[in-house]
């Protein structure tokens, strides 16, 4: 009885089969189960296989890409100690220019000083 006083109209169906019937019923439901399990796991094999080629050329692909990035880097490191010496010479050559023009200075003021003497 429901809480008004009358009789519940939906009751279980199982109620009235036997406990064969209960089995039968059971395993006929987890034999669906089964299938459909079976279906799904066949399906996702098949997306696999889908998707296997594509994963491997991917992971080809990556790894060229990742051989060409340690090429340009190797690259790069060269690159990077050829600048580092380049900028030492130009200091060299920056600091041999400076004393050029020193020692031009001084024997232009030499010669200078020897072409117009000072009356003493």
């Amino acid at each position: 009885m429901n809480t008004n006083g009358n009789e519940d109209t939906t009751k279980d169906l199982t109620d009235d089969l036997s406990d064969r019937q209960l089995l039968l019923l059971v395993l006929e439901r987890v034999k669906g189960i089964d299938e459909r399990v079976i279906r799904l796991e066949a399906a996702e094999e098949n997306r696999k296989k889908e998707t296997r080629p594509l994963w491997e050329r991917l992971d080809g692909q990556i790894t060229q890409i990742l051989v060409r990035i340690s090429a340009v880097e190797a690259r790069l490191s060269t690159i990077e100690e050829e600048q580092r010496r380049v900028r030492h010479e130009i200091g060299l050559f920056r600091k041999d220019l400076h004393n050029e023009r020193m020692e031009r200075s001084y024997l232009d003021e030499r010669l200078n000083a020897l072409e117009h003497p000072q009356a003493s």
